[in-house]
């Protein structure tokens, strides 16, 4: 209502003042005033002193009404203060239940829910409330710094027990764990850990440097740390990890000498290879290539004085050269080409540089008690590159650079020499065409007949690179 002016005839009972109006509202004569016009108070204002007045009964009426609304319902501003619930939460319960009796006054503007709903509300959110003593999963993740997949072998292995599953503070869905059991676990990890660090137990990867060498396989190293054969073993317990069992080096070096012992007591190195022999299955077309490694191995464990253990491991690393060289040959090494030989001594299978030396010694031996088709005289070395701190200046990289590119200078010596060419044509693709060490490694080999070129007739007008 508006604020009526007061004649001077005007004689009405039961007006009260604005401030003793605004003092029985506990609210202040400024604030009331504004409330005029969004309340049913009924006000008068003096003509003369320009006091304005309020109608007590509209006051009574305002003040009873009030408190109906207090014992009636809830304000959603209450229900966030008190409760600490989130407003995004109650929109979605409005809009999910619409309960009955949702009002919003002009005088406040504040949306009301009646209290049996509010109450419901308010128990339905905070029962689904992530307790104070639960820790979020990615919380956990964080504490823990472990990766997701290790976190959900957790869960999957029951180590972090049952998770809640309700909402947080500000309304968002999510999955918790127990802070006790959580900091449980945690703590036996941890003691697991400093367990087989003090204990200097290794997992089978460490362990693979303490095998001699032609026993250093990984696959058949794990399969024997679960195989049960050492003496000093731990099975890991709590730590989600790819290695589940540690091995002291103690019971490792021990296990390594006695299996050493029972060869060298019990058998003599060439007994042992021609026998392992025997019962390796070869294929008829290397039949004769196995025959003259077997004069070979031989001979060299004969002429060789060292002792058995040490003969008997390089007997074992020939058997293990044998077996890899079934699956890829497939004739006889006497027939193979200077291609071919060097395609075989690069293939992934003959992985280690054992089989890489005692191939290329056997090649070298081969091609003196036989005749072979390959020509080269092939040796095995590691070159070690010395590292230049100072870079090149444009000057000397164009001096470089036109002197690997004159091809006329170069073409008659590479077609004489293998290497040079190899060479050559390696420095000619990072200088001249700026291709990095892996690009240039992993080119295909490719037939040049089969992309047309049969002579050298082909390069008076063509060329290989497109510079």
């Amino acid at each position: 209502m508006s604020i009526k002016e007061m004649n001077e005839d005007w004689k009405i009972d039961g007006l009260l003042p604005l401030n003793i109006a605004a003092e029985k509202l506990n609210i202040s004569a400024n604030n009331l005033k504004q409330k005029i016009k969004t309340t049913n108070f009924q006000a008068y204002q003096d003509k003369t002193t320009k006091k304005i007045y309020i109608e007590n009964n509209f006051l009574v009426d305002f003040i009873n009404h009030t408190d109906w609304l207090s014992a009636e319902f809830h304000t959603t501003n209450y229900i966030l203060e008190k409760y600490d619930i989130s407003y995004d939460q109650i929109k979605k319960y409005i809009k999910n239940n619409f309960p009955t009796g949702l009002c919003s006054l002009r005088q406040d503007r504040y949306l009301r829910i009646p209290k049996k709903y509010a109450e419901s509300l308010i128990v339905e959110i905070m029962e689904r409330y992530m307790p104070e003593d639960y820790i979020e999963a990615y919380k956990v993740r964080e504490i823990m710094d472990i990766s997701g997949s290790t976190f959900n072998r957790l869960v999957v292995l029951g180590y972090l027990g049952e998770p809640f599953i309700g909402i947080n503070k500000a309304g968002r869905r999510v999955r918790a764990y127990q802070k006790e059991r959580i900091e449980a676990y945690i703590d036996k990890w941890n003691k697991e850990k400093e367990f087989i660090s003090e204990k200097g137990y290794l997992n089978y990867k460490e362990a693979v440097s303490l095998f001699p060498q032609n026993s250093q396989d990984p696959d058949a190293i794990f399969n024997l740390f679960h195989s049960g054969v050492f003496d000093d073993y731990y099975r890991i317990q709590y730590i989600i990890d790819y290695f589940k069992v540690y091995v002291s080096r103690e019971s490792i070096i021990r296990y390594i000498n006695e299996r050493m012992a029972k060869y060298a007591a019990n058998e003599k190195p060439i007994e042992f290879f021609n026998n392992a022999i025997d019962l390796i299955n070869i294929p008829e077309c290397i039949q004769n290539t196995v025959s003259i490694f077997r004069d070979y191995i031989n001979e060299f464990i004969i002429n060789n004085s060292s002792s058995n253990i040490i003969l008997l491991s390089k007997a074992s690393g020939a058997i293990k050269l044998i077996n890899k060289c079934k699956q890829l040959l497939h004739k006889g090494l006497t027939e193979f080409s200077d291609k071919e030989i060097e395609l075989l001594i690069k293939s992934p299978i003959l992985n280690t540089l054992q089989d890489k030396k005692l191939l290329i010694k056997f090649l070298r031996y081969l091609k003196v008690v036989a005749n072979c088709k390959f020509i080269e005289n092939y040796s095995y070395a590691v070159i070690k590159l010395v590292e230049e701190e100072d870079t090149l200046d444009f000057e000397t990289l164009i001096k470089y650079y036109a002197y690997v590119k004159d091809t006329k200078k170069h073409i008659a010596r590479a077609i004489e020499n293998r290497q040079y060419a190899v060479c050559w044509l390696y420095v000619t693709f990072h200088l001249c065409n700026a291709w990095r060490h892996g690009d240039v490694m992993l080119l295909p080999s490719v037939d040049l007949r089969y992309i047309g070129i049969t002579s050298f007739d082909y390069f008076v007008e063509n060329t290989l690179s497109i510079t």
